[in-house]
């Protein structure tokens, strides 16, 4: 074989095995995974600052002019900015202009998608109802609400990576209905709110959206169609977190809780509802309650149902508690006022009007029986004078034309009046016992069907039961069907708040909302942590629920603005001597080096220029022409700065301050903070209270208020050097602990 056969033959055997090169992609799919992760979680940047400033070029120009004018107005236009606390959605010219120059980015995908969201988040933080609105921003709320429905369909990008709320918006058009979540509440009410926190997770949705209400309410619908009565323990916990926050929506609720629960049930006695509804409506019987509270909107029916409850209720705890003579009570005593409560207890049904007279004991006992007694008859009572013994108390039902006197102490007889012929008139604060004793000898008209007075005595044939049955019957009132018994009869409710009675106040709390409807937070600024179960209850239940269902009350940061401060010259200033002396939104603080270092520390986070000129003419200025900024405005007056149009905030130094917080040789009359401490304490009452919380709502600090349960105020702020709070906090004696925040003992 020749040379060149060989090398042919060689060539041949090499061409048939092919080298084959293998490379590992599992680390680049790794990388591709991340970042599709990462932008399917992106969020724009959006600082404040840029929002407010972008938000007042609009509001002066009327006029985007470019897609990052356009992301940055579309997410303030639920933001109050400035003294009035102006919102975009609330201007009738502006906000549908922002909308339309919004849609001329639509056939840029991303910009339009981002700006569509900036209006989501408006649509979905913002009610025209809530507290602090203005009437004007219901119709562009409601444009919005369209328009947000009809844009929706623009978002998808089957061919590009999308963010993870575009596919889950799109998953759930109804949001933009009028029942934006009933399709999570059954799967909610039933303990499964995986997908609902999924969608909240998603949207980031924040804890004071009104959807957060609605989702309650969804849930009291969809146990209204299922069958409400075994999921009535679960909502009134519910509702009971919503009556703090939003008493019209807590009226809606209720009314529709009591509504499905008389149809179901056919009106049998539910003693946790009963409990639950007198807590917060108070006295059904009562026209002043009904006109004031939810009663006004509840049906016929069902409030019938209720009264009806109530007249038992009472009936009860005249016998069982009023005329309880002691606990050390024999017997056969024991056995006759049961008996009487067990007869009149029938008659709760038609029984009208009720009234009680309480001797001495009732009314100045402390007992907590005896406290919650006269609660629930608050509006109703008399006071019992010459009773015979201070533990002795009367109580009067009316039927129809007659009305039924009993006392509590057993000895005593029962007298039946007519209607137009009893011992006390209305309005009167007292009655006498021996005027209703005697009352009978002196009416006329006595006869077979005329007032009567009877005894707790048995005879020889008859029992003392069939004896009063009968003159009621004579009198018109035969013996009514006994009321029907559910299996929660016997349940109770009482509420987890201390106190006598619910107290109507705004809660100025807004992180323990979403606590107390068991959804985790959803801030813009920051990516959502998933939670699991709801949380237990919070402690510190407080309600408003019983004000009028007209009285909107939506939850919302309302953020007051301080005054602009004094424009003198800096020739006619003072230092500030003393805390009172500030008319801003904070007394005036001490300002020392501590807070020099601080307040330098917050104009460089913001951008803001500050020239130190107390060497030459003993002014400290901080170079912001704003007398407004809602970030710097009420730190600035509190360390006594002052504003002068056209340079900024200035503030009067002697000489610099020294480590100690003191000033040098030539200070400045002495200040409250003669301490080694950052600030000296400061007294904190109502108005420092308010303060606070204001503040807190403008930099999205939460409070919780414990006081009702624990006597502790909690800011919920795990930073022991904040240099926008901290100086405020230990003015006003708040302690930190780390990983829970400051607190304040009251």
């Amino acid at each position: 074989m020749s040379f060149l056969e060989i090398l042919q033959a060689r060539l041949e055997s090499q061409r048939n095995n092919t080298v084959q090169m293998r490379v590992s992609t599992e680390p680049l799919q790794d990388q591709i995974n991340e970042l599709t992760t990462q932008l399917k979680g992106r969020l724009p940047k959006t600082p404040p600052d840029a929002i407010a400033n972008a938000v007042e070029r609009f509001r002066q120009d009327r006029r985007i002019r470019d897609s990052h004018d356009a992301l940055l107005v579309s997410h303030g236009c639920d933001r109050p900015f400035g003294q009035m606390r102006f919102r975009l959605i609330e201007d009738r010219e502006r906000f549908p202009a922002v909308r339309s120059s919004i849609d001329r980015f639509r056939k840029y995908r991303l910009v339009f998608r981002d700006c569509y969201k900036g209006l989501l988040d408006t649509y979905l933080g913002y009610h025209p109802e809530m507290r602090g609105a203005s009437g004007t921003g219901r119709p562009n709320w409601e444009m919005l609400r369209s328009w947000l429905d009809t844009g929706a369909k623009g978002l998808r990008d089957p061919d590009g990576i999308e963010e993870e709320w575009v596919p889950e918006l799109a998953a759930h058009p109804e949001l933009f209905s009028s029942a934006p979540v009933d399709a999570f509440a059954l799967q909610v009410l039933k303990g499964n709110e995986q997908a609902f926190l999924q969608f909240q997770q998603a949207l980031r949705i924040e804890r004071t959206s009104w959807l957060l209400e609605q989702v309650i309410l969804a849930q009291v619908r969809a146990a209204a169609k299922v069958g409400i009565m075994p999921y009535i323990a679960k909502l009134l916990p519910l509702l009971e977190r919503l009556g703090t926050q939003n008493p019209a929506v807590f009226n809606q609720g209720l009314v529709e809780v009591l509504t499905a629960y008389c149809a179901d049930s056919g009106g049998a006695l539910h003693g946790a509802l009963r409990d639950f509804s007198l807590h917060f409506w108070g006295n059904p019987l009562s026209l002043q309650a009904e006109k004031k509270t939810g009663w006004a909107t509840v049906p016929l029916k069902p409030r019938n149902m209720v009264k009806n409850w109530f007249n038992l209720h009472v009936i009860q705890q005249f016998f069982d508690v009023l005329a309880k003579q002691d606990k050390s009570e024999p017997r056969d005593v024991r056995k006759k006022r049961e008996r009487r409560r067990d007869f009149w207890s029938k008659y709760a049904d038609v029984v009208g009007e009720v009234k009680f007279a309480l001797g001495p004991d009732a009314r100045s006992s402390q007992d907590p029986a005896m406290v919650e007694v006269r609660q629930l008859m608050e509006g109703m009572t008399l006071n019992l004078q010459n009773g015979g013994s201070s533990q002795n108390n009367a109580f009067f039902m009316q039927f129809k034309d007659w009305v039924v006197a009993e006392f509590g102490h057993e000895n005593n007889a029962c007298f039946i009046y007519r209607a137009s012929d009893i011992p006390f008139e209305d309005g009167d604060t007292a009655i006498s016992a021996q005027a209703i004793r005697h009352h009978i000898n002196s009416s006329f008209s006595n006869g077979p069907r005329g007032p009567v007075r009877l005894l707790h005595k048995d005879g020889s044939y008859e029992n003392w039961e069939d004896v009063f049955e009968q003159a009621l019957r004579d009198r018109g009132t035969p013996m009514p069907v006994p009321m029907r018994q559910s299996d929660a009869a016997s349940t109770h409710w009482s509420p987890q708040v201390s106190g006598d009675k619910p107290k109507k106040r705004a809660v100025d709390s807004m992180a323990a909302q979403q606590e107390d409807f068991g959804w985790p937070s959803a801030d813009r600024s920051a990516a959502p942590v998933i939670a699991g179960n709801p949380v237990e209850r919070v402690a510190d239940r407080v309600s408003s629920a019983g004000q009028n269902g007209s009285a909107r009350a939506w939850r919302n940061p309302s953020i007051s603005r301080p005054s602009t401060g004094d424009t003198g010259s800096p020739a006619s200033a003072t230092p500030a001597t003393s805390a009172s002396t500030s008319n801003g939104l904070i007394d005036n603080l001490p300002f020392g080096a501590t807070q020099e270092k601080e307040l330098f520390n917050v104009c460089r986070e913001y951008d803001i220029p500050v020239r130190d000129m107390r060497e030459r003419t003993g002014h400290l200025w901080v170079v912001l022409d704003r007398p407004d900024d809602i970030r710097m405005t009420p730190l600035l007056q509190a360390y006594g700065f002052k504003y002068r149009p056209g340079r900024g905030w200035w503030r009067q130094a002697l000489s610099r301050p020294s480590a100690d917080g003191t000033a040098g040789s030539q200070s400045a009359p002495a200040s409250p903070a003669a301490s080694n401490v950052p600030i000296a304490n400061l007294p904190f009452g109502a108005k420092q209270e308010k303060e606070l919380f204001n503040l807190c709502r403008h930099y999205d600090i939460f409070v919780r208020d414990m006081r009702g349960r624990t006597s502790y105020l909690w800011v919920v702020l795990d930073q022991p050097e904040d240099s926008r709070i901290t100086p405020l906090l230990q003015a006003y004696g708040f302690k930190y602990r780390p990983g829970q925040g400051w607190w304040r003992q009251a």
